[in-house]
């Protein structure tokens, strides 16, 4: 792995290392717009496989999230300066972790699970922020 690293980092490639979570049949992807939550939806990862993308065939269903994953998802997307965002939560022995915070996510499955349309609701924030 060393070898792996060392070259990549000579050669000038970002190299990315994060802590191994051991991951679970599922995540938790919050849906953000400016200061509100619209949502959860846990994304089941298909048989013999870890990815939860919808995309790539996992399955959803509608969340309810307790008030720490709903902080957590807001700190996240604030943190990276982000109006709205798709934030991946996975839960481990020792709580949550932030997997991803998407700037562009897919919400199909959102919308599928929640009933919520996002994009209205981006719509009508970015709206009031021009109004301001």
């Amino acid at each position: 792995m060393y070898i792996i690293a060392r070259t990549w980092l000579i050669h000038g490639q970002p190299l990315y290392i994060q802590k191994f979570t051991r991951v679970k049949e599922r995540d938790i992807r919050v849906f953000v717009v400016g200061d509100e939550v619209l949502g959860a939806i846990y994304r089941y990862a298909p048989p013999h496989s870890w990815k939860t993308n919808v995309a790539q065939g996992a399955k959803v269903e509608k969340a309810n999230v307790d008030e720490e994953v709903k902080e957590l998802a807001l700190r996240a997307t604030k943190a990276l300066g982000l109006l709205y965002a798709g934030v991946d939560i996975g839960e481990d022995g020792e709580g949550y972790v932030v997997y991803e915070v998407n700037s562009a996510p897919q919400w199909g499955g959102f919308m599928a699970a929640t009933g919520i349309n996002p994009a209205e609701k981006i719509a009508d924030f970015i709206i009031k922020l021009l109004k301001k």
